[in-house]
């Protein structure tokens, strides 16, 4: 009977982790993109409020095309480069 209410208890714990998850992680914000870098084949991302077009650097970004054009990719960003990499960002800059 312990066993039973120990797993019920983990059960129940596993249960409120997934739903911390589910529901409060932020969703990607899409941001306004200024009417002349709009296109189909653009692709432009918002990082700490500055706007980057990144349509020919896509293919070439050592780690896959992770772009989900026309929102704020400042967590992910500042979560896999040093604060430094900006700066060769800033030839994206628009």
């Amino acid at each position: 009977m312990k066993l039973i209410k120990n797993l019920f208890i983990i059960s129940l714990l596993n249960l409120a982790i997934l739903a911390s998850v589910l529901f409060f992680t932020p969703a990607p914000q899409t941001v306004p993109i200024p009417q002349t870098a709009l296109s189909s084949e653009k692709c432009v991302i918002v990082i700490d409020g500055l706007h980057y077009d990144v349509t020919s650097f896509r293919n070439q970004h050592p780690g896959g095309d992770v772009f989900v054009c026309g929102t704020d990719m400042s967590t992910l960003f500042h979560s896999q480069h040093p604060q430094s990499f900006l700066k060769k960002l800033s030839k994206y800059q628009i």
